[in-house]
This record gives structure tokens, C-alpha cells and sequence, in this order.
């Protein structure tokens, strides 16, 4: 069954555009969907919604399937290793730009990794289908996507633009259980604006800068900080004395691009060809990290700490950029076959159960929102009163991980399919491989995955950005009151001022124009920008200030060549006026990157050469699009199938491009007319 097989509906629950109508559905599943069983097992989820509607549980039916979160944990805790580190101590080690591909491997005879080689064929489990699972702050959203079992925000860092968020992952749930929890980092306590972020994610101390000392630094630039081995060592006196059991959670630093090493840590003799280049000092950067591992492994055990702790050691991003041709060609050499984007972002996940004689390779596929309930797990955590968008990955059957960086939102890694999703927004233009044999697979039944990861993507972008948790764990809020109370999306107008200047037209100035539309009573002024006056429109930096000084105005953002730099620009430069702004894009890959830069209100007028109908259609059918404004002729033709999206829907008069007028699709009664008019500079002068 395809997508647009499913009842309006369904389909317009799915979309955020009625989010409040998709948690419902998510949680009583009133059309016995399997799909959606799943959330329904969530504790928080069914019992402020079912509690509002009057719904019985047995109303939902229960599902293995992942969609948006699991909710199956709860299900499955007679597994062998359920409770196998109950009580231990928990160490969480994520190491700086660890890619898995240096596991196990040998570079000019050496071994690269001998100590997690030793780590992974002792008492552990190795998962080795692994993947990072970034937003825009890298390494932090790294170790927010791991303690929290949720995606990091990708208009900018997480820890900055959330710190006050209620949060109840991993550091809270142990807390619970009597754990005391503290974070070392050998680097700044202001850097990603951690000093201020953890106290809400559930750290009781923060180790970092200035509590080590820093007469062994390692890096270059602006990262340079406590070398690994001078930061492990020097964090055993803060395990000695934490309150037992502890959760300790390490960010290690050394390995950091661009992995200048002082000659004197360099183990590994280079190949001629690699000396002096990215890839022959990230080889010696991770030899040194993994050193670093192995001698603080041997601390553990000389203090006492090892038997009776667990030891959790991943990556956090990639290191080696394939975009890179020099880079590409360098890895691809190494590895004895071409080096491609899944490759990069493949990172490692070992488990370390000291005594417990567990040795196996975890081959499902996985990534770091997965970590937090695979941990509880083993820990023997009975229930996990929280959101979570990760699953279990010690007794899920199959994998699923969805991306949103370097792999556009709606891409994933399913076990040994990896899907690319396009770049110009349709699904049809999307590619798939196998990560083995890198053969091509037909993308044709892979179009569920690709709704289940792009809706993830978006679902725990809604939960950040409306502080969810805080809203239903804390103030006993409904869905729907939620929804209600936080929907941002900005009215839709009755008249819009389009502004276009005309290349012979001198007398032609934006301020004025816009002064003018003002004056006369109009709130919605579409006006072209961009970052200079080569496009014809108006700077960036003047329309910007124009906006200060009307806190009223709405302004539909036109730049056709340079659309996502003047989105960027006005953000950081204007961000108190941005969320007035509606950005038109022409093609749906600016989209995207216009909802990457922070835009939830989005005009989606598409260029038809490049896009079909039926496309556009369904891409407003599956995204929260503001308004789209589509040709008359051609909407009218369409009518029925548009309106099933849910989509607010100009249709343009095409014929007279200079005065377009706008139509809003308005039921089966046919169009409602609204009106759009032109300013020229003879209506100022």
C-alpha cells in the first residue's frame, strides 16, 4: 500500500500541518493500523490522550513495527541479557571522529585500533552496522542524540537553542535508580554551550577546562585542550570519589579534526604517498586515541572500577569527508573499494560487560538515538517512562536508522539497504545501494521508510521546539492542548503586496514601496532580497531593518539565485525579526534547506519545468508547506487530488505576470478570489 493509498486522513495526520491529529492517531490508533500500535505502549502517550477521549487501551492493538518510537521495550525484557550489568556502574566514552571503518584494521602493518580490537574480543558486543545520527552540533547532538534517544535540532545546536527544555533521558533515568551522574571533557565548559545545558539534561557535576590541568594540551586552532591520556588519567580521582553506583559520561578530544598530533605521540610510520595529508594524521590521531583507551582501561582496573562497571565506547561523527576527492581517494586506497557517504558516517558501538563472557557481533542496523534504550537494557531498567525514538537493538529483529545531515531528511540505513533520499525534494529522483555488494536497489517498496524516517525527523523536531516532555510529564497537558496552544504557523493573508522591480525603472525604491503598502493597511509584502543589489532586489541587511521598524509586517522572501545565504544572513544577523518571514522557494530541495535554516513558514512556489504536478503534489501532501501558489489552469485540473494534502493553495493567473492574482482553493464550492497588487513608483511619487 502506498501512501496515497491511505484516506485523506491518515495522510493529513501524518503531516505536521494537524500534528495534534497524528499524536491521536499515534496513540489510540483508531483506524487498527499496525503501524501506529506501537506508540500506544508508551505509558505518557496513552494516558493523557486516551484519559481526554474517554478510549479504552484495548482500543489500540499492539505492533512491533517502528514508526516514529518504538514503545516495544517494555515487551521485550526476557532476553537473555536483560539485567546482565544490573547495579554496575555505567561508563559512556564517546571518542572525537572515530569512524568504524579503523576497527580491526591494519594500515602498513600496524594495527590501528589494537585496543578495541583486544576490548571487542574479550567480554563485549560489537555492534558493527552503526551510525552517527546528527543535527547541526556535531559532536554535542552527538551525546544529545545518545543520552536522550532523540534527534538533535537542525536549524542550530541543540544546546543552545533548547538548554531550558525539560528532558527526561538517560542521566534522569538513572538518577532514578539511584545513580549519581557527572560529564568530563578535557576542553572549555562554555564550548556548545554545555556549562549551561546539562544541569537540564540530568548531570550533577561537569569536569572540564579549567578542572584539569592543562599542561598537556592537544590540537590545533581554536580546539586545543587536555590530551586524552593526561585527561583519563586525570579523571580517576572524580570516579573514586563519586557516589557509587555513578553514570560517567567522557568526551574525549585529541582525535579532532584536523588531527595534528605532536611527532611525539605519532606511532604509525605513514606510506610516502599519505605523509603530510588529512588521512595519514587521522591514522596516527586514532592509533593515539585508541592508546589512550587501553591505558585507561588499565586505570580502571588498578583502581578497582573495572569489574564492576559497564563500558559503553562509540564515535561521534565522521572524521574523512567523501565529499573530498583527495580525502575519497586516500580512504578508498585504504579500504580496497570506493569510499561513499554510508561508509563515512559508519561508526563504531562497543559494549564492555567485565566477567559476563558476552562475545558477539550485532550485525541489525543502528544509531546513536538507539544507544539509551539498549543501555537500560542491560542495566535491567523495567520500564522507560519517557519518549524515545530509539529501539532496543539486543532484541529488535531488524534495523532502522533515519538521517537528517549529509544525507537529506527521509534518508536511512535499513540493516544492508542505505537510501539516499534526493536532493531536489521527489522521491522518484532518490537512490538506493546495497552497503555490501554497492549494487543498486529499486527504490519502489522503500517509500514507507522513507515517510517513517522523514516523519521521525520531523516529530522530534516538534518535540523540541514545543518543549513537549515539559508540557505532558510536568503540566499534565493533552496533545491536543498542546498543538493548540503552540502552533506558530503565521495566518494566511487576504491581500498580498508583490514587489518587483523592473530593470528600467530608476525611480523604483524598496523602503518607499514598502512604507507605502504599509500606510495604506497591508500586512504581507512580497519583495525580492538577497545578500546585494546584483540580483535587482533588496539587501538582505536593508530589508532586515526595515522589518525592526515594523513589527507588523509579514514579508514573503523572494531570491531566486541566492535564496538560502540571505535566509542564513537575515537569521544570524535578524533573529528577532525572522520568524516574520516567509521564504518563497522555486524548487523543493530549497525546502529543505530553508526548513534546515530555521524556516517553519514556508511559500512553495515550484518551478513546473522541473517539477510535475503530481510531484508537487505529493510533496505538499507529506510537508507543513505555509501556502504554495501552483498555475490557475493547471490547479483546477488537479483540484480534488491537491486538496487531499491539506495544503493552502494559490492558484496564479500566469497570463499577467506583473499583477498575479492569487486564488485560494476553498472546497468543492470552487476558488475564492484574494486579492494581490502592485506598487509602482509612480503610487509614491
Amino acid at each position: 500500500m502506498s501512501f496515497k493509498d491511505f484516506p485523506a486522513e491518515i495522510r493529513r495526520s501524518i503531516r505536521l500541518t494537524a500534528l495534534w491529529t497524528a499524536f491521536v492517531l499515534l496513540a489510540v490508533n483508531p483506524f487498527n493500523l499496525d503501524r501506529f500500535g506501537f506508540i500506544g505502549n508508551q505509558e505518557f502517550f496513552a494516558y493523557h490522550t486516551r484519559d481526554v477521549l474517554g478510549i479504552s487501551s484495548e482500543s489500540a492493538v499492539s505492533g512491533s513495527d517502528l514508526y516514529l518510537a518504538t514503545g516495544t521495550y517494555e515487551q521485550d525484557l526476557e532476553g537473555d541479557l536483560f539485567g546482565i550489568a544490573k547495579g554496575r556502574n555505567l561508563i559512556v566514552i564517546q571518542i572525537e571522529s572515530l569512524q568504524n571503518s579503523m576497527i580491526g584494521a591494519k594500515y602498513n602493518g600496524s594495527e590501528v585500533t589494537p585496543a578495541l580490537n583486544a576490548l571487542i574480543e574479550g567480554d563485549s558486543i560489537y555492534f558493527d552496522n552503526f551510525y552517527q545520527q546528527l543535527g547541526s552540533g556535531n559532536t554535542s547532538d552527538a551525546e544529545f542524540a545518545m543520552n536522550n534517544s532523540m534527534l538533535g535540532a537542525i536549524e542550530s545546536y541543540t544546546y543552545d537553542l533548547y538548554q531550558n527544555n525539560y528532558f527526561r533521558g538517560l542521566p534522569w533515568i538513572l538518577k532514578q535508580q539511584g545513580y549519581s551522574t557527572l560529564v568530563l571533557h578535557g576542553y572549555h565548559k562554555d564550548f556548545w554551550n554545555r556549562e549551561n545545558a546539562y544541569p537540564n539534561q540530568g548531570f550533577d557535576k561537569f569536569i572540564g577546562g579549567d578542572d584539569f590541568k592543562n599542561d598537556y594540551l592537544v590540537g590545533i586552532g581554536n580546539v586545543q585542550g587536555v590530551s586524552d591520556k593526561e585527561f583519563f588519567r586525570q579523571s580517576i580521582p572524580f570516579l573514586k570519589e563519586s557516589k557509587k553506583p555513578f553514570y560517567s559520561f567522557y568526551i574525549t578530544l585529541s582525535s579532532h579534526h584536523p588531527f595534528n598530533l605532536p611527532e611525539k605521540l605519532k606511532e604509525i610510520e605513514l606510506k610516502p604517498e599519505d605523509q603530510g595529508t588529512l588521512f595519514g594524521d587521522y591514522i596516527n590521531a586514532v592509533r593515539y586515541a585508541d592508546s589512550s583507551i587501553g591505558e585507561f582501561l588499565a586505570l580502571l582496573k588498578e583502581n578497582g572500577l573495572y569489574d564492576d562497571s559497564m563500558i559503553v565506547i562509540y564515535g561521534d561523527h565522521y572524521a574523512l569527508s567523501e565529499a573530498d576527492e583527495e580525502v575519497k581517494a586516500s580512504v578508498s586506497n585504504y579500504l580496497g573499494y570506493d569510499y561513499d557517504i554510508s561508509e563515512m558516517m559508519s561508526v563504531p558501538l562497543i559494549i564492555n560487560i567485565p566477567g559476563k563472557d558476552v562475545r558477539h557481533t550485532v550485525g541489525i542496523s543502528g544509531g546513536e538515538t538507539d544507544i539509551m534504550p539498549t543501555v537500560a537494557y542491560l542495566l535491567g531498567i523495567d520500564k522507560l517512562d519517557t519518549l524515545y525514538f530509539g529501539q532496543n537493538l539486543l532484541t529488535a529483529e531488524s534495523g532502522f536508522v533515519p538521517e537528517q545531515t549529509h544525507l537529506l531528511k527521509g534518508s536511512f540505513i535499513k540493516d544492508d539497504i542505505v537510501f539516499e533520499m534526493s536532493r531536489d525534494g521527489v522521491f522518484e529522483n532518490s537512490r538506493a545501494w546495497d552497503r555490501f555488494t554497492k549494487e543498486p536497489v529499486d527504490i519502489g517498496p522503500l517509500r514507507e521508510y522513507y515517510l517513517k524516517a522523514k516523519n521521525q525527523v520531523d516529530l522530534s523536531q516538534y518535540y523540541l521546539r514545543h518543549d513537549v516532555l515539559r508540557k505532558v510529564l510536568l503540566e499534565g497537558k493533552t496533545l491536543a492542548e498542546i498543538a493548540a496552544g503552540d502552533r506558530e504557523t503565521i495566518p494566511k493573508p487576504t491581500e498580498i503586496v508583490r514587489l518587483e522591480r523592473d530593470a528600467s525603472d530608476s525611480a523604483f525604491n524598496y523602503r518607499d514601496m514598502m512604507d507605502l503598502a504599509i500606510a495604506q493597511g497591508s500586512s504581507y509584502i512580497m519583495v525580492s532580497t538577497g545578500t546585494d543589489h546584483r540580483n535587482g532586489g533588496m539587501p538582505y541587511k536593508e530589508l532586515g531593518r526595515w522589518m525592526e521598524r515594523n513589527p507588523s509586517a509579514y514579508v514573503l522572501a523572494d531570491s531566486r539565485n541566492e535564496l538560502i545565504p540571505t535566509l542564513k544572513s537575515l537569521r544570524i544577523e535578524f533573529p528577532d525579526v525572522t520568524d516574520r518571514i516567509i521564504p518563497v522557494v522555486r524548487h523543493l530541495d530549497d525546502y529543505t534547506m530553508s526548513e534546515y535554516a530555521g524556516y517553519s513558514n514556508i511559500m512553495l512556489m515550484p518551478d513546473l519545468d522541473s517539477t510535475t504536478l503530481p510531484q508537487t503534489s505529493e510533496f505538499l501532501a507529506l510537508n507543513d508547506v505555509w501556502a504554495a501558489a501552483l498555475p490557475k489552469d493547471m490547479v483546477a485540473g488537479a483540484y480534488n487530488d491537491i486538496l487531499k494534502g491539506g495544503s493552502f493553495i494559490f492558484a496564479c493567473d500566469v497570463s499577467d505576470p506583473a499583477v498575479r492574482s492569487f486564488y485560494k482553493l476553498a472546497g468543492v464550492d470552487g476558488f475564492i478570489k484574494s486579492q494581490t497588487r502592485r506598487i509602482d513608483a509612480d503610487d509614491v511619487l
